[in-house]
């Protein structure tokens, strides 16, 4: 029964009304509310965890009708397909939070503006910036799988199948590297941007 359900239009149909609602419009409407002291923190919280779920959720509802053969494809650009998919399904979310965060924390930052208490909900250490953290590792985990299925459809000749691999190691090494240093700058820019300029 669960097999069926995920091979079936109905999932694919679930999975896309999903990632709309939580992935593409929840931030932004959650943020305006949040501003107008229209939502409690409950719901606040729900939201961002229910967003942080279905990013991973949503790219397999989608994904799962699909096989290679429906898609006349093999198995190796069906694996780079689901890579592809995966990316792009965690970078537009992160994309529209990072932005509604850090154009939340520039109108608000300013303590002459009627909803400057409010800035508290979108500074670093906020939901909607745990979120943005975890979408950030979340995203940088789908970039490495995407180079790894780009990098998987080069076929090496055999003398240098063991060179090959010398670029898997270092990507698996400077990765977390990387990953930290986008993270600090990113909460250096939010933390920037929420800051009002003296004099």
């Amino acid at each position: 029964m669960m097999d069926w359900f995920m091979r079936s239009s109905l999932a694919l149909r679930i999975g896309m009304t999903l990632y709309i609602v939580f992935e593409i419009l929840a931030v932004p409407i959650l943020s305006i509310l949040t501003i107008h002291k229209k939502v409690g923190s409950v719901v606040r919280g729900t939201t961002i965890f229910m967003s942080f779920v279905l990013t991973v959720a949503t790219p397999i509802l989608i994904a799962t009708p699909f096989e290679a053969e429906y898609l006349h494809l093999t198995e190796e650009d069906f694996g780079l397909y689901l890579a592809l998919l995966f990316f792009v399904g965690m970078a537009i979310p992160f994309a529209i939070t990072l932005s509604v965060d850090l154009f939340t924390l520039y109108r608000l930052r300013d303590p002459h503006n009627k909803w400057h208490a409010q800035i508290k909900y979108f500074q670093s250490d906020s939901g909607v910036v745990f979120l943005l953290q975890a979408l950030l590792i979340l995203l940088g985990a789908a970039t490495l799988n995407l180079l790894a299925g780009f990098y998987s459809l080069i076929n090496f000749p055999k003398q240098f199948r063991i060179l090959s691999m010398i670029p898997v190691l270092v990507a698996i090494v400077l990765f977390p590297i990387i990953l930290i240093k986008l993270w600090r700058k990113m909460l250096l820019l939010i933390q920037n941007v929420g800051e009002y300029p003296k004099g």
